[in-house]
């Protein structure tokens, strides 16, 4: 089951990255904002964590609260920046965005 992940992201990024294609460059824009962005958030609140595991110093904490804290406010900005890519482009975003968060919940149980 854990070889199928890697390659069930990659055709589901590329069947979204099709769809926003084919919806127009907005589409496609919104798309490549939500995948790239909600992986950099993502990304960040995963080092922000594991340094919080790895130390008690209160740097890590407050690392680890400013991640939290920062992520709703970043995602709902690079939403709004969408917006700049037309009337798909939100709608788009959205889809990067489940994307992202779907392959980080099957990574997270077949991780377990």
């Amino acid at each position: 089951m854990r070889r199928l992940l890697v390659p069930a992201l990659v055709l589901a990024a590329a069947g979204g990255w099709i769809w926003a294609w084919r919806h127009g460059g907005g589409a496609a824009g919104g798309f490549l904002l939500g995948v790239v962005g909600t992986a950099a958030v993502q990304a960040a609140s995963w080092a922000a964590v594991r340094l919080l595991g790895s130390s008690r110093h209160p740097l890590a904490l407050g690392a680890a609260g400013a991640a939290v804290l920062l992520k709703l406010p970043l995602l709902v900005a690079l939403w709004v920046a969408s917006r700049s890519f037309g009337s798909e482009g939100p709608n788009a975003f959205a889809a990067g965005l489940v994307l992202v968060y779907s392959g980080t919940l099957a990574w997270a149980l077949l991780k377990r």
